[in-house]
């Protein structure tokens, strides 16, 4: 067993196909990757960028889970759901680790995330995603609600003692 360390992927070519085998080739998904888009223009990049993530749809995975898949590039924009960071340095210390042999602790536990990952990879992560958006949001609709409940309450309280001062 592999432990988990970042892959570089170089596009050849950047029609759909090819980089749909490229990421099968790659194990995209099975292991962190990065793509390294900082060279192109920002044209480019976006073009580049809705591929990957028409590339993502047809393979069902997620660029998030069970291993991330990053964008460099100066250029982000939010409305493709793929990580984008602006240069290599900022890519997480957690897969920067160097190659070496395994004690039986670690190799249990690489195994054991190995299985996890195969679990995320067999759910459906753009409904869960979007499902934690959901209860994101109806959460801070709560907490404003209950921020806003306190304020009248306030007010209230504060009324009860002026009346009873008089």
């Amino acid at each position: 067993m592999r432990v988990p360390i970042y892959e570089e992927i170089v596009l050849v070519s950047y029609d759909i196909m090819s980089i749909v085998d490229l990421m099968r080739k790659s194990r995209v998904g099975k292991n962190p990757s990065y793509v390294n888009l900082s060279s192109l223009e920002e044209k480019e990049v976006y073009l580049i960028l809705e591929t990957l993530s028409e590339a993502f749809r047809i393979l069902k995975i997620s660029p998030y889970f069970p291993y991330p898949f990053y964008v460099i590039s100066p250029y982000y924009y939010p409305e493709i759901d793929i990580p984008v960071l602006k240069n290599i340095v900022e890519l997480p210390n957690h897969f920067r680790n160097k190659v070496k042999k395994l004690n039986n602790k670690e190799l249990d536990l690489v195994n054991k995330t190995t299985t996890l990952s195969e679990r995320i990879s067999n759910q459906s992560i753009t409904a869960k995603r979007r499902e934690l958006r959901q209860k994101l949001k109806d959460q801070k609709r709560l907490f404003h609600l209950s921020l806003e409940q306190s304020f009248y309450e306030d007010i209230l309280l504060n009324l009860k003692k002026l009346s009873e001062g008089r």
